[in-house]
């Protein structure tokens, strides 16, 4: 499956599905990737201890790199994961004063990710200094995965895309380092 596609399945699913269990947690709006990430690593290990991150998205971002509620359902951050032992997908969701979860029926990035990666503010601001001027709502997506020519990178990456033109072209930094890696045309 392609990554777009992927991205798809998710938007799709997610607009289904967001009734699930939930917990009280802060509000999702106005808060960065990592800001709920201790919450959803522990929502994930209670499901399974080998829980591993493979992936977080957001629909709807500012140009600061936060939730902006602007797209609802899809406004949230979306968290993934995946357990070696039971190979299976979790999915953690947090959703204004909420955090859902469950087992996730679609496909997760390959392999996980650690959490030294650069925030999702920190992303944005690197892709906007680089020429990512959006006239629309953002999507905005961090995993391990390969970015082909002309990025040519396999590793931690965020990229974002302008949804108002079909995420017809994306945009790369390395969420390790920070470096911006390019834009590359669907």
């Amino acid at each position: 499956m392609r990554h777009s596609q992927f991205l798809r399945l998710v938007a799709v699913v997610l607009a289904g599905v967001l009734l699930g269990s939930a917990g009280a947690i802060g509000a999702a709006l106005g808060q960065t990737a990592k800001a709920h990430l201790p919450r959803a690593l522990e929502a994930a290990r209670k499901w399974q201890p080998d829980a591993a991150l493979h992936g977080i998205t957001s629909s709807s971002v500012s140009l600061k790199g936060t939730a902006t509620g602007a797209m609802w359902p899809l406004d949230v951050w979306m968290y993934f994961f995946y357990s070696s032992k039971t190979k299976k997908a979790f999915r953690v969701l947090a959703a204004a004063q909420k955090l859902e979860s469950g087992e996730w029926p679609g496909a997760v990035s390959a392999s996980p990710v650690t959490a030294d990666f650069i925030d999702s503010d920190r992303a944005m601001s690197i892709l906007t200094s680089n020429g990512f001027k959006p006239a629309g709502p953002i999507n905005i997506f961090f995993g391990n995965f390969c970015a082909t020519a002309p990025i040519n990178r396999c590793g931690p990456l965020w990229y974002a895309t302008d949804l108002s033109t079909d995420g017809k072209t994306l945009f790369f930094v390395d969420a390790k380092t920070g470096q911006f890696l390019g834009k590359k045309d669907r």
